[in-house]
C-alpha cells in the first residue's frame, strides 16, 4: 500500500466566473527564495539533497473549459506525477493540489499568460505568492511528444498505465511541457527507463477548499506566519526528508477510501501494541534520513557539469543506496511477525532476494566502514575500495604522501617561529593554518600571509603552502575522474533493477509517515475513529488549541450527525466558542482521514469526500458588509459541488443579528442547501432507512433564522453555554464553552460584551435605547405563520409541519430500533416499538389526538394497547449505525412538544452518545 494515491476525476458544471476572490497568505512571505537561477538550480539541490518540485499546468478551452492538467516533477529525487481533472470557477481542486506539491515554479503556456485567458495565474500569485509563474511556448504542450519520451523515460510501470493515459490529453499536453523545458533548458537529464511515473486521481480522496488551509491552520499558524502552531507541525514526527513531503501532501489530500484507511489504523494498532516494532522502525529510519535520494538514480550524468558534480552525483547515488541495502535484513527481521496488512506487504517487498544481491555487488567495490552521516569530500575519496582500480591506488597514496608532507612543514613552521600552529582544510582555503595571538596587534612573520582573521583567531598560509594545495587539488581531479568511472558502471549496473529499488523507498516512505501517525495517537487521551453512516464524537477537543494553546484545560464537547439529522445550527454570543466548536469538526475530520487517532473519549466518522469551510467576520462589521456578495458566492460553489457525503462548515453566515431576507438568493441557496437528500445506492425504495444527506454546520448571530428553517425535519439547533451574571447591577456573561441543544437564552449581549471591553458609558446607554424601542415594535407578522408553538387547534401550517416532524422522530427511532436488533428476542423488540408508541400518542395534545382517530391513524393510536405482533415478515430499515440516540421519556404534559434527543450528553465524562 502506497501513501501515493490514485485519483479519478468527476466533472463539475461550470459556474458564473467571480469577480473578487478574497485570499489569505498561507504560507509566509519569504519562506523560500525565488529568484535563482534556473541553471544553478540542479548542481544546488542534488548537493543539498533539496526539495525543488516545478509544475506545468494546461487548461481547456471552449468545450473543455475548467478541464485542468497538471504535470510535476522534483529536480532533486525526480517522480514524474500526473493528473487530469475537471474544476470549477475558483480552480479549488488545482489551488490545493499545487499546495501539496509544493512548487516552486509553475509554468503556463505564453499564450494564456499573455492573453490573460485565465484567472488561474493571478490564483496562484495570490495563494502562492512564492511561487515564479513562467511561460513556455505553446508548441511545448504537446501530448504526441509526452507519449514519445515518457516510453523512453519511464520504467515499465508505466506500461500498465499506458493505454489509460492516452485519453487524457490536457494531462499528458502538462507532462510535454515539463519534460521539453527540463531537456532544452539542460536541467535534468534522465537515464533512460529509469523514470519513476505516477498517475494522481481525485476520486480517493477528500477535496479540500484552498481557503480552508488557511483558515483551519494546516500548513501554517493564521496569527504566526510559521509552520509552528499548525496541525502539520503537530503531525510531523518524520524522520526522513521524504516522508515528511509525503505526510504534508496526505494532509492536504486526506484519503477517502475507507479500506485504506482501516489498513493504516490496524498498523497503527499493532505500532502502538508493539513498542518495540515501533522503536526498530524509527531506529532504522534514522539511517536513512535521505532515502529519497534514490529517486536520483534516475537522473543520468550530464555532461555540462563539470567531473566533481558529476561525480559527487553518483557517489552520493551509490553511498544512499548502499546505506538503505544494509538496512534491509535488519527491517526484515523487525516485520517478521507482522500481522497487518501495510506490514505484511513492507515484509514482503524487503524479503525480496535481490537486495541481497545488490547489496553484495555495491560491497565489492564501495567501502562499507564509511559511516553513514555526510560523506566528507576525504572520505569520499576513499569510497571506493582498494584493489578495484590499481590507478586509483596509486593516486590515493600519493595523495597521503602529500598531507604527511604537509604536517611535517607545519611542525618545522612551528618549531621555527615558535608559534602554535594546526593545520586546518575548509573548502575556499584549502589546506591552511591557524594560530590563536593573545595581543591585540601582533607581529605575524613576513613568510606567512593573512587569509583571514576572526577575532583573536588568525588564518596563515605560505607559498610553500600555496603549492602543496596545488598538487592536491591535480590529485583530487585525477582520483574523482577514476572514481566517478567505476560507481558510474555500478549505477548502470543497477538500474536494471531500479524498480525494485523504489518498491523499497516506497515501503520505508510509508513506514516513517505511518510510525509519525502512531507517535501523534500514543497521547492516552486519543482513540482511534471507526467509520459508518453518521459522526459521533464524545468529548472532542481542539487538537492544536490542546497543545499549542496557552491554557491548562481544553473544554470537551460532543459532535453528531446522522443522515436523519444533518444540520445544526449553532448560536452563542461572540467569544462563547462558536469558531472554536466549528474549527474542531473540520480538523477532527481531516485527523480521522489521515488514519490518525483523534482527540476524543470516543469517535465515528463518515467518510467526507468534501470538505467546504467558509468562515465569515461578525467580528468586523465592515468587513462584513463588503463580502456578503462573497458569502453568497461561496454559497453558490457548496450548493453546486454538494454531494451527500460533503461535510460543510460555514461560520457566522448571518453576521448580523437582524432578520434574513427569505426572498433573497442567498436564502435560496441556503435552503438547497440544508434541504439536499440522496439515497443509498441500490436502495429498494427511497425510504428514511437509506436517506443520505451531507452534514452542515451553521454558526450564525441571527437567531430568527431558526425560524423559517424549523419546519425542516433535519435541522437541529445548538448553542454554546453561557450564563447572565448580575455584576454591580449590570449584566454580564460567563462563558462555558460547552455545547447544548438549543438555541442561546442570553438576551441582549452585544451589549454585556461591551461592558467588558470598556465602551464609553454613553454608548452603552443610547445602545439599550435603541435595544427597548426595537423590542417595542411589532414584527408584522413576517414569521407568525411559522410559530411551532400549540395554540390549541390543528389547522394552522405550523402544526402540522410540528407534527410531521414528530412523526419523522418516531420513523428515525423505529429504524434505530430495528436495525440494532438481533432478530431473537422477538417479545423484547416489540415491548420497545409499544413503548415508542406510547411516548409518541402520549406528547400529542387531546385535539390533536381526536382529530387523528377520525383518520386512517387510528391504528397506530390503539396500537399502545396491544401488543406488537412481530414476525419474520417485519421489514426492517437498512439503516447501519442508526442515529443521534434514544429518545427521553415522554413529556408528561401533554402541551409539552416531544422530539428526538439529536445531541449526546454534554458532560466531559460522558461515554454515551
Amino acid at each position: 500500500m502506497n501513501f501515493m494515491k490514485s485519483r479519478i476525476d468527476r466533472p463539475v458544471e461550470p459556474l458564473p466566473k467571480p469577480q473578487v476572490f478574497r485570499h489569505i497568505d498561507l504560507r509566509p512571505s519569504g519562506s523560500r527564495t525565488a529568484s535563482k537561477s534556473i541553471h544553478n538550480t540542479l548542481n544546488e539541490t542534488v548537493a543539498a539533497n533539496e526539495p525543488y518540485p516545478i509544475c506545468a499546468v494546461a487548461e481547456g478551452r471552449g468545450h473543455a473549459t475548467l478541464e485542468i492538467g497538471l504535470a510535476g516533477i522534483d529536480i532533486a529525487a525526480p517522480v514524474l506525477q500526473m493528473s487530469q481533472f475537471s474544476d470549477n470557477f475558483w480552480y479549488s481542486n488545482i489551488l490545493t493540489s499545487l499546495q501539496a506539491l509544493n512548487p516552486v515554479m509553475v509554468f503556463f503556456s505564453d499564450h494564456s499568460l499573455n492573453t490573460r485567458a485565465s484567472n488561474l495565474p493571478n490564483l496562484i500569485r495570490q495563494i502562492l505568492p512564492n511561487v515564479q509563474i513562467l511561460g513556455l511556448p505553446r508548441s511545448f504542450y504537446n501530448d504526441s511528444f509526452a507519449m514519445k519520451h515518457m516510453d523512453s523515460l519511464c520504467c515499465s510501470a508505466f506500461q500498465t498505465l499506458k493505454d489509460t493515459l492516452r485519453a487524457k490529453y490536457y494531462g499528458l499536453a502538462a507532462v510535454g511541457a515539463l519534460i521539453r523545458h527540463c531537456f532544452e533548458s539542460n536541467l535534468l537529464r534522465l537515464a533512460p527507463k529509469s523514470l519513476q511515473f505516477c498517475y494522481l486521481s481525485k476520486r480517493q480522496t477528500m477535496a479540500i477548499d484552498v481557503e480552508c488551509i488557511g483558515h483551519l491552520e494546516l500548513i501554517y499558524s493564521l496569527h504566526k506566519a510559521n509552520e509552528k502552531h499548525s496541525l502539520y507541525r503537530l503531525m510531523n514526527h518524520c524522520i526522513t526528508s521524504v516522508g515528511k513531503r509525503h505526510l504534508r501532501a496526505n494532509l492536504l489530500e486526506p484519503s477517502s477510501s475507507r479500506e485504506v484507511l482501516e489498513s493504516r489504523l490496524a498498523c497503527l494498532d499493532e505500532m502502538l501494541e508493539k513498542q518495540d516494532l515501533l522503536c526498530g522502525i524509527q531506529r532504522i529510519l534514522r539511517d536513512l534520513v535521505d532515502i529519497g535520494g534514490l529517486m536520483k538514480l534516475a537522473v543520468d550524468v550530464d555532461n555540462t557539469r563539470t567531473t566533481k558534480q558529476n561525480t559527487i552525483h553518483v557517489l552520493n547515488q551509490a553511498k544512499t543506496l548502499r546505506n538503505a541495502l544494509r538496512s534491509v535484513p535488519e527491517l526484515k527481521s523487525l516485520l517478521e511477525g507482522a500481522r497487518c496488512t501495510i506490514l505484511q506487504e513492507a515484509k514482503e517487498t524487503v524479503a525480496n532476494e535481490l537486495y541481497k544481491q545488490l547489496y553484495d555487488q555495491i560491497c565489492t567495490v564501495l567501502d562499507v566502514e564509511i559511516g553513514n552521516a555526510h560523506v566528507s569530500d576525504y572520505h569520499r575519496l576513499f569510497l571506493v575500495k582498494s584493489k578495484v582500480s590499481s590507478t586509483l591506488d596509486v593516486l590515493r597514496s600519493l595523495y597521503s604522501e602529500v598531507i604527511d608532507e604537509i604536517r611535517e612543514y607545519v611542525a618545522n613552521l612551528t618549531q621555527e617561529f615558535r608559534m602554535l600552529l594546526k593545520m586546518t582544510y575548509t573548502k575556499s582555503l584549502g589546506f591552511h593554518m591557524q594560530v590563536a595571538f593573545k595581543d591585540a596587534g601582533p607581529s605575524i612573520p613576513r613568510v606567512f600571509k593573512l587569509l583571514n582573521r576572526s577575532g583573536q583567531r588568525y588564518c596563515l598560509t605560505t607559498g610553500q603552502l600555496q603549492a602543496f594545495n596545488e598538487r592536491i587539488s591535480g590529485i583530487v581531479k585525477e582520483i574523482e575522474m577514476v572514481s566517478f568511472s567505476v560507481i558510474k558502471q555500478l549505477i548502470e549496473d543497477i538500474r536494471e533493477h531500479v524498480e525494485s529499488i523504489y518498491a523499497l523507498v516506497a515501503n520505508i516512505t510509508d513506514l516513517d509517515v505511518l510510525q509519525s501517525l502512531a507517535v501523534v495517537s500514543q497521547d492516552k487521551d486519543f482513540c482511534r475513529p471507526t467509520f459508518g453512516r453518521s459522526t459521533k464524537i464524545v468529548a472532542a477537543r481542539h487538537p492544536l488549541l490542546e497543545a499549542y494553546g496557552e491554557i491548562e484545560k481544553v473544554v470537551k464537547n460532543n459532535i453528531i450527525a446522522t443522515p436523519e439529522y444533518n444540520v445544526f445550527i449553532v448560536t452563542g454570543p461572540n467569544m462563547s466558542g462558536k469558531t472554536v466548536y466549528m474549527k474542531t469538526i473540520s480538523l477532527l475530520q481531516i485527523m480521522a482521514q489521515l488514519g490518525c487517532y483523534v482527540p476524543a473519549a470516543r469517535a465515528e466518522f463518515r467518510i467526507a469526500d468534501r470538505l467546504m469551510v467558509v468562515f465569515g467576520a461578525a467580528e468586523n462589521i465592515e468587513h462584513d458588509l463588503s463580502n456578503s456578495s462573497r458569502m453568497s458566492r461561496k454559497l453558490e460553489v457548496i450548493a453546486h459541488s454538494l454531494t451527500v457525503n460533503s461535510l460543510v462548515v460555514i461560520d457566522e453566515l448571518f453576521g448580523d443579528t437582524q432578520s434574513p431576507d427569505i426572498s433573497g438568493s442567498r436564502w435560496k441557496l441556503l435552503e438547497r442547501i440544508v434541504g439536499f437528500v440522496g439515497f443509498q445506492a441500490g436502495a429498494a425504495c427511497e425510504s428514511l432507512a437509506a436517506v443520505e444527506r451531507p452534514f452542515v454546520y451553521l454558526t450564525t448571530h441571527c437567531h430568527d433564522i431558526l425560524r423559517p428553517l424549523e419546519h425542516m425535519h433535519n435541522v437541529s439547533r445548538l448553542c454554546l453555554q453561557t450564563e447572565v451574571l448580575d455584576v454591580d447591577g449590570f449584566e454580564r456573561l460567563r462563558f462555558k464553552y460547552t455545547v447544548a441543544e438549543g438555541k442561546t437564552n442570553v438576551k441582549n449581549y452585544g451589549i454585556s460584551l461591551a461592558r467588558c471591553v470598556r465602551i464609553p458609558e454613553t454608548v452603552i446607554s443610547r445602545a439599550e435605547e435603541i435595544n427597548e424601542d426595537l423590542k417595542n415594535r411589532t414584527i408584522g407578522g413576517r414569521f407568525t405563520h411559522n410559530t411551532t408553538t400549540w395554540n390549541g387547534s390543528f389547522s394552522t401550517q405550523a402544526n402540522i409541519h410540528h407534527f410531521d416532524k414528530r412523526l419523522y422522530d418516531l420513523y428515525a427511532q423505529l429504524a434505530l430500533l430495528l436495525s440494532e436488533s438481533d432478530g431473537e428476542d422477538m417479545g423484547a423488540l416489540g415491548l420497545q416499538i409499544n413503548e415508542l408508541l406510547e411516548r409518541f400518542v402520549g406528547a400529542l395534545p387531546s385535539d390533536v389526538v381526536n382529530y387523528l382517530k377520525e383518520t386512517p391513524l387510528e391504528t397506530l393510536l390503539t396500537a399502545k394497547n396491544h401488543t406488537v405482533n412481530v414476525n419474520a415478515d417485519l421489514t426492517m430499515p437498512s439503516i447501519s449505525e442508526g442515529i443521534a440516540g434514544e429518545s427521553e421519556a415522554a413529556a408528561t404534559d401533554g402541551s409539552e412538544p416531544f422530539e428526538i434527543d439529536e445531541t449526546i450528553l454534554i458532560g466531559e465524562d460522558s461515554e454515551e452518545l
